[in-house]
Parts: structure tokens; sequence; C-alpha cells
């Protein structure tokens, strides 16, 4: 399991997903409740701006170190 940062700050994902589809579903249902969104995602320091595209969701995350989340507002 990475180490999932949101917004610089580590995030506990338990019990732990197996892909960057299923850590998206949970971290865009905890971010809802406050009215944000996933914005940014980065991979071991690498920007994923197709993080919601197919290949991506079914990313393992076994195969990370680290998951950087950035959330906003709509807009």
């Amino acid at each position: 399991m990475p180490r999932i940062l949101l917004d610089g700050t580590d995030y506990e994902a338990t019990p732990a997903p197996l892909t960057w589809g299923a850590l998206l579903e949970r971290l865009d249902a905890a971010l809802a409740a406050r009215g944000a969104i996933v914005t940014d995602v980065r991979f071991d320091g690498i920007d994923e701006p197709a993080f919601r595209e197919r290949p991506a969701l079914d990313r393992p995350l076994a195969d990370l170190a680290v998951v950087e989340v950035t959330s906003g507002t709509p807009a």
C-alpha cells in the first residue's frame, strides 16, 4: 500500500483498496461531503492528468510508493 497524501496530509484508507479506481471512489465520497472534488493526482511524483480514465483506474496501488491527491471546489 502506498503512502497516500490528500492535500498534503496523510490519508488512511482502511481497508486498503487494491486499485487507484477503488481509492478514487472513496476519496470522491469523502470529499463530496464537504463540497469538494479530486482535482489533481500524482503517482510517485509524476502528474497523472487522465486519473479518471480506465488505464489509470485499473492501476494497482501495490505498484506505487506515493499517491498525492489535491482537492478543490468544482468550478
